[in-house]
């Protein structure tokens, strides 16, 4: 499954080394920060890129499921 939809277009495909749009999936590397914040590393399947997303606890409870099926339960 594709996570493109935490990222804008036009950041997707200027930030990988992909000749197309990355392809975003999270690692295991979610973690709370300040701020009732929760912050989700994600990486490029095809070219190894990563990058860090920052969401609301609100927002992370809507993916929490889906990210945790991905990911595995930690």
């Amino acid at each position: 499954m594709n996570f493109n939809h935490f990222f804008d277009k036009k950041h997707l495909l200027a930030m990988g080394r992909c000749p197309g749009a990355c392809y975003m999936l999270p690692t295991n590397d979610i973690r709370a920060t300040s701020g009732n914040n929760i912050s989700v590393t994600f990486y490029c399947k095809l070219c190894g890129y990563r990058e860090v997303v920052f969401m609301t606890r609100e927002q992370y409870n809507i993916h929490k499921s889906l990210l945790n099926k991905v990911v595995g339960d930690v």
